[in-house]
């Protein structure tokens, strides 16, 4: 019995990314239900991710008015008090987003919201080898028009933010996490089975038999040719009109977002 939720104990796994690490495809698993525990119950309180979770974050740390298209969604207390009213044994919440919240701030996050509702809080995350990341990133950022400089200009920007200087980042969330932190390598030969479902299955609930329904990837990367014509038609449309293209990237990733929620789970390695 647990002392905190009176049932068999509870492990609040919180999966942070990184970006271009098979989130979508692990969020599209559990958000339709394709990995089952043969032994325990999990939950998932998402149609997709909790990326959203970010605007309820952003407006705590700063103490600022939550912004509108958030204010009917469920936020940080809500979310935890169904986790704590849930009798699953696992509950996930999983946002790549989470990636760029320091680590102490999250800390203090899970320590004011989400301690009280299991027994254990998990951190989980997957990290990409860098030159993989900075090519991955940079396309994505061409793709949805967020970036126009050259991939060079890209490396030098971030080499000089820290964005993908791993060890200090990491580090801190081993130091308050401790043992409740696993870091794991996006590296097809680390991974088991080849596959990121597979191997979150095993890492997050703890080696627990279970049947694992694969997903086609999501989220795939484009082409060199996609590429350029993305970066051409991004231009044409910020020419015209700046706010466009971020109007129409965000219309393709509703569309993309919602006939992901409603795909049937098909074969594929991750």
């Amino acid at each position: 019995m647990s002392d905190k939720t009176g049932a068999r104990p509870k492990t609040l796994v919180i999966h942070i990314g990184d970006h271009k690490t098979g989130t979508t495809t692990i969020q599209n698993a559990l958000a339709v239900g394709s990995i089952q525990l043969h032994d325990a119950k999990l939950l998932y309180p998402a149609k997709m991710n909790h990326n959203y979770l970010t605007g309820f974050i952003t407006s705590y740390r700063k103490g600022t008015p939550l912004p509108k298209h958030l204010e009917d969604r469920d936020g940080l207390t809500e979310v935890a008090a169904q986790i704590a009213a849930s009798d699953a044994d696992y509950a996930v919440l999983s946002a790549e987003a989470f990636e760029n919240i320091p680590a102490p701030e999250f800390h203090d996050l899970v320590e004011t919201f989400f301690r009280g509702c299991a027994d254990r809080i998990h951190i989980v995350a997957y990290v990409r080898p860098h030159a993989q990341r900075i090519l991955s990133s940079y396309a994505e950022q061409i793709k949805i028009g967020w970036y126009r400089g050259s991939m060079q200009e890209f490396f030098d920007h971030n080499l000089q933010n820290g964005r993908f200087h791993y060890a200090p980042r990491f580090a801190q969330w081993r130091q308050l996490f401790g043992e409740d932190f696993t870091l794991r390598p996006m590296i097809r030969k680390e991974l088991k089975n080849g596959s990121v479902l597979d191997d979150f299955a095993e890492v997050a609930f703890d080696g627990r038999p279970c049947t694992v329904e694969e997903f086609e990837p999501e989220n795939q990367a484009m082409t060199v040719r996609e590429l350029a014509l993305m970066y051409f038609l991004q231009g044409q449309f910020q020419e015209q009109d700046p706010g466009c293209a971020i109007r129409w990237a965000g219309s393709c990733r509703a569309s993309w977002t919602a006939r992901a929620a409603t795909a049937r789970p098909r074969c594929a390695n991750w």
